[in-house]
């Protein structure tokens, strides 16, 4: 199951025309030719962020696109959706966030704000769908993996919230119980 989650297309666009106007107007009050062209590059390249900015799910993880930078998440190190961000583990097991600047920018409108949320509930329920599934395979595969990994794994479904984890997380204390008995 694929998920695009972005705002309408002219609405990115006039965000970016904003940010290259801004960029651009910065630089021309300085009235050096470098400067200038530099700004006009920043607020290029700026605009074109600005009119990318989306969430894409996939089968592989989640891409995040924001205004400076974008993030790739795979999918066994996601851990939900949390008021505007994408929770993920680090390599060392700890839950870090991925703010979500696409629908955090506040709408002007009604319909600007409902975009923005249904598409957080929509990235929410994505989450969810692919967490119900992945949980239980990583719950399967706990007697094949290492002390290191176990303690890692242990780490995860200590700090994940949600339903889903708290079983995930039982079950490692228990397969860790064994192994330490």
């Amino acid at each position: 199951m694929e998920l695009h989650l972005a705002y309408e297309r002219w609405r990115r666009f006039g965000t970016g025309v904003v940010y290259a106007v801004l960029a651009l107007a910065a630089t021309v009050s300085t009235g050096r030719w470098p400067v200038i062209a530099a700004g006009a590059a920043a607020a290029g390249w700026l605009g074109v962020r600005a009119v990318r900015q989306a969430v894409l799910c996939g089968p592989d993880g989640v891409l995040v696109r924001g205004l400076l930078w974008s993030r790739r998440i795979a999918r066994a190190d996601l851990a939900g959706v949390r008021f505007g961000t994408v929770l993920r583990f680090d390599r060392r097991g700890r839950i870090r966030s991925t703010p979500l600047w696409a629908f955090r920018l506040p709408p002007r409108t009604a319909r600007g704000r409902r975009v923005a949320t249904d598409s957080l509930l929509a990235l929410a329920r994505w989450t969810d769908h692919v967490l119900a599934r992945d949980v239980p395979l990583r719950g399967r595969r706990l007697p094949e993996l290492d002390d290191a990994a176990l303690d890692r794994e242990l780490r995860r479904a200590r700090s994940a919230p949600g339903p889903v984890w708290e079983r995930h997380r039982r079950r490692v204390e228990r397969e860790a119980a064994r192994r330490n008995s």
